[in-house]
């Protein structure tokens, strides 16, 4: 995952989130379906406590 000079996209200015988000949208371009659902869920866990 080549995350370097990439731009995080602002949503609503939550870096944090928008960095989860790209790293889920990264690695839904390269894992297999099994990394795919823990990665996804673990982000979503922690995007869910995030606005908590």
């Amino acid at each position: 995952m080549d995350l370097v000079g990439r731009k995080l996209p602002m949503e609503n200015g939550d870096v944090a989130r928008s960095f989860f988000a790209l790293v889920r949208d990264e690695l839904a371009a390269t894992a297999g379906p099994a990394e795919l659902v823990a990665v996804k869920t673990a982000v979503d866990h922690a995007l869910a406590a995030w606005k908590n």
